[in-house]
């Protein structure tokens, strides 16, 4: 089964990750038609792929829904809901609400030594290496940025400057944090070898 993790956070608010595991010709069975007609534009392999896995979890979801994209390149629906997507390899991973949304996903195996100092300050660094599973925490950090990013969807944003992690509870799973001079609160799952992070406009 594709469909490794549904997550109904509130009864408005869902949350899915798919493995992908399926080549495109099932993938093509799985979207509307729109989506089929649109995947023929992708040149890629693996990107429409990804593409097409994350249009299958939204059908999964929310089925009938239809994705397109705003001006800023951000998914949006037809319907009263917002979207936010995330695909790494082999996984994709769509969150649903009713106000502005985001996620993402990263395997916590990959290797963020060379990357990290582009994304996290030395403080942050110190909050992550005091965490129960300090090895976790390159991968959460980095989702947590690319979620709050995905969020603001200002292409303006720089992660060191303007994006910063204040505290990571791991009992509540949940990471205060900062976009520019707004507060937000997060949230993060453990799934298989990936980390997930999700948020929402209160």
């Amino acid at each position: 089964m594709p469909l490794i993790l549904r997550k109904d956070i509130t009864p408005e608010i869902t949350l899915g990750i798919w493995h992908i595991n399926e080549n495109i010709e099932t993938l093509l069975t799985l979207c509307l038609p729109d989506d089929r007609r649109e995947a023929a534009k992708f040149v890629n392999e693996s990107r429409k792929i990804e593409w097409l896995a994350w249009h299958a979890l939204l059908q999964t979801l929310h089925p009938g829904a239809k994705a397109s994209y705003d001006p800023q390149g951000g998914p949006i629906l037809d319907v009263n809901l917002h979207i936010g997507v995330s695909h790494t390899r082999n996984y994709a991973a769509v969150i649903l609400a009713p106000t502005p949304c985001a996620i993402d996903i990263e395997n916590i195996e990959r290797d963020f030594s060379r990357a990290l100092p582009r994304y996290t300050t030395p403080q942050e660094q110190l909050i992550g290496t005091t965490l129960p599973n300090p090895q976790l925490y390159p991968a959460l950090f980095w989702c947590s940025k690319e979620a709050l990013y995905k969020l603001k969807r200002n292409s303006g944003i720089d992660f060191l400057q303007d994006l910063h992690i204040n505290a990571v509870d791991p009992n509540n799973r949940t990471i205060q944090a900062r976009a520019q001079e707004t507060q937000h609160m997060l949230h993060y799952l453990k799934q298989d070898s990936l980390c997930c992070v999700y948020a929402w406009e209160q």
